[in-house]
């Protein structure tokens, strides 16, 4: 199988981590089960998971979390983005395990120039908890079928065709 990915911390602030999945091989039995833009799994670290960013462009992959935390910090500002490849389980824009909350991270499906060459087989969360506020789904590509998404407050549908 795969194993999990990411920038993390069991004791300290993670902030501004990067995680890029572009490929994982042809043999479908490699993948990376869980992705991680920004970790924190310690449940009596305080600390934030602020400013991470997960890039998703090919490759297999199982959960994806833009940014998570099992403490009791705060889950902000992470951003996720998905272009392609193929997700077999869930992804969270931010995943906040405790009281800290998961507020004001992006979920951004397709490429700026609207391709998208991706599929989902979960759901898409802004957070985990109904607790996490200002969490935004941008999609800016034609071709995305989602199975659900919930805890957004944002929903943004971006188009690179011009209208004349």
């Amino acid at each position: 199988m795969g194993a999990s990915g990411g920038s993390g911390s069991t004791t300290d602030v993670n902030r501004g981590n990067t995680l890029e999945i572009k490929s994982t091989g042809t043999n479908d039995a490699y993948y990376v089960t869980r992705g991680y833009g920004g970790y924190i799994g310690h449940a009596s670290n305080n600390d934030s998971v602020a400013n991470n960013v997960l890039r998703m462009a090919g490759g297999t992959a199982g959960t994806l979390y833009g940014g998570y935390s099992a403490g009791t910090g705060s889950v902000t500002g992470n951003k996720t983005y998905i272009t392609g490849g193929k997700v077999l389980g869930d992804v969270y824009a931010g995943y906040a395990a405790t009281a800290g909350g998961a507020t004001n991270n992006t979920l951004t499906l397709g490429a700026d120039d609207g391709s998208y060459r991706a599929t989902i087989a979960g759901e898409l969360y802004g957070s985990n908890a109904v607790a996490g506020t200002g969490n935004k789904l941008v999609v800016q590509a034609g071709d995305v079928a989602v199975n659900k998404n919930s805890q957004f407050r944002y929903l943004l549908f971006l188009s690179s065709t011009v209208i004349s």
